[in-house]
């Protein structure tokens, strides 16, 4: 069963990969959504609100990633998932810019070891996309595995970010820069970001139960705690 989305505002916002919609509660930014990204609501009940204080919050936002990839979103958050959800999403935000992690450590973040498939399924459902980044988890060969915007965005955003350049000399990293090497040069069909996306791919596809490569150290986050308000989403 799922809960509604209670959302005071919306809006459209042009970015380099595509619109973004937007979707904000009282409490902060609830929604980030690509077109025809897997998961989401195709029809949002809230009004066309830009200037609503949490959305223009995260315009600005993005604005300054673009700009600089490094950047912290400080827009209070409020994504609407179960505990586990949300559990999942908070660990992603402690994934910085440019480092990787895989769905094993965050399982063994989490205190689950064998719920790597869990948190994939958790990691399909993250409503924020690039605000929670979602796209710096791979697989624990370096296999990119699947992104809900379409994994051309997913291949993109580590690039921009220099995600695989930091991850060279690891063995994730260095499947990493060989699965989007392969992926420019054609050797993997669907490039277009809105081919792939239009397919509604999903994270976790035969994602391992365990995992113990390293990646850089990710340092707590100092942005807004997401509220402990849990609802089923799923």
């Amino acid at each position: 069963m799922k809960t509604a989305l209670q959302l005071q505002a919306q809006t459209r916002l042009s970015t380099p990969l595509g619109p973004l919609t937007l979707g904000a509660t009282a409490r902060g930014l609830a929604v980030a959504w690509f077109d025809h990204q897997a998961h989401r609501a195709e029809v949002l009940d809230a009004p066309e609100l830009p200037q609503h204080p949490h959305l223009a919050a995260a315009a600005l936002d993005f604005e300054q990633y673009w700009r600089q990839p490094s950047h912290r979103f400080r827009v209070a958050l409020d994504p609407q998932g179960t505990a586990f959800q949300l559990a999942v999403w908070q660990l992603l935000r402690q994934i910085e810019s440019g480092s990787l992690s895989t769905y094993g450590q965050i399982a063994l973040a989490l205190g689950k070891p064998t719920a790597a498939r869990a948190v994939g399924a958790a990691i399909g459902r993250n409503p924020l996309s690039i605000v929670v980044p979602c796209h710096r988890v791979v697989g624990r060969n370096g296999s990119l595995t699947g992104y809900a915007g379409g994994l051309p965005r997913k291949q993109q955003l580590l690039a921009i970010e220099g995600a695989v350049a930091a991850g060279v000399g690891t063995a994730v990293g260095t499947a990493v820069a060989a699965a989007i090497a392969a992926t420019n040069s054609g050797a993997i069909v669907g490039e277009t970001v809105g081919a792939v996306a239009g397919q509604s791919p999903t994270h976790g596809a035969g994602t391992p139960g365990s995992d113990s490569l390293a990646v850089t150290p990710a340092q707590p986050t100092h942005r807004t705690a997401f509220s402990q308000r849990a609802s089923v989403t799923g």
